[in-house]
């Protein structure tokens, strides 16, 4: 795996046999965020479950994101740094994940992909029906400032605010997996409606979303490694380098080759660089995926 390193010792507990794993520098984020629940937590584990069968059983769903964030349950999920936020209002952890990402280089630009999972939502109606008259008892202000508390818990509502700040050019790169919940939302710590809740994910709606979502985080996988840009002439330079992928190159090629992706082009702006080769990208040598591109680029400066 690229940017991957063991360590055969801890130079400070001791231990042996530890592995660390970096991003690659010019390698996009990829983010995961899960909602709280309690036992609604089974959702967003099914969830991750199904994606990861569908990679084939020789990756694993944490090769796919550089951080994940969540929400008391979901930190037993989350391969990442943890905030728990259902009580300050951040059950959906995404706007403290993409803070935190922010805080740790200003510099960065938009990540590559950003994936949140939810706990389950009702399916709301298409119009609310409305009354003459006000009811002293449901529409009082104890019971309106109770219902607006219980709405910070809302990981779906959280997730539909975010969704109407982003650049609209952007939000195909924010994917959001939540099952429809076929009745009321059950307490947190109701274990008798598990099967029920775990039924939830369990339709082809789902899995078809999930099989989506593993398209974009394969090919989010590349990445461009700059080695050398030349001068031709006045203005014109050739931009020699790599395109790379995260992950191991041979279970990367076998999964894509089940799922029929062959037809990959990559791409700047403005042009074709080049095409996804399969098995002939690989390296002979240590059987990772690196495919040698030359780009030309106009760089003209201001008057």
């Amino acid at each position: 795996m690229e940017c991957q390193y063991h360590i055969g010792t801890c130079l400070f507990c001791h231990s042996g046999n530890g592995t660390v794993r970096l991003k690659p520098f010019s390698a996009g984020e990829r983010i995961l965020a899960i909602d709280g629940g309690g036992t609604r937590g089974v959702i967003p584990l099914n969830i991750l479950i199904i994606i990861e069968r569908m990679m084939g059983g020789e990756l694993q769903i944490q090769d796919l994101f550089d951080m994940a964030f969540g929400t008391s349950v979901a930190r037993i999920k989350a391969s990442g740094p943890v905030q728990d936020g259902g009580m300050s209002g951040h059950n959906n952890p995404i706007r403290i994940a993409l803070s935190e990402r922010q805080r740790n280089d200003p510099s960065l630009s938009a990540p590559d992909i950003v994936v949140s999972l939810g706990t389950g939502a009702q399916k709301t109606s298409a119009s609310p029906r409305t009354t003459d008259f006000r009811h002293v008892i449901l529409d009082g202000y104890v019971p309106r400032l109770w219902r607006s508390y219980m709405s910070s818990f809302n990981g779906q509502k959280i997730w539909d605010e975010l969704m109407n700040s982003v650049d609209k050019r952007k939000r195909e790169d924010y994917i959001r997996l939540n099952s429809v919940l076929p009745s009321d939302e059950p307490a947190i710590d109701n274990t008798e409606r598990m099967v029920e809740l775990q039924e939830s994910v369990h339709v082809p709606e789902m899995y078809q979303m999930c099989k989506k979502t593993l398209y974009a985080l394969l090919v989010s996988e590349f990445y461009f490694e700059l080695a050398n840009v030349e001068r031709v002439r006045e203005g014109q330079y050739h931009c020699r380098g790599t395109i790379r992928c995260r992950l191991p190159g041979i279970p990367f090629v076998k999964l894509l080759r089940l799922y029929n992706v062959s037809n990959l082009i990559f791409r700047t702006d403005v042009e074709t660089v080049g095409y996804y080769g399969g098995e002939s990208d690989l390296c002979p040598l240590c059987h990772r995926y690196q495919k040698k591109i030359v780009q030309e680029a106009s760089l003209w400066a201001a008057d």
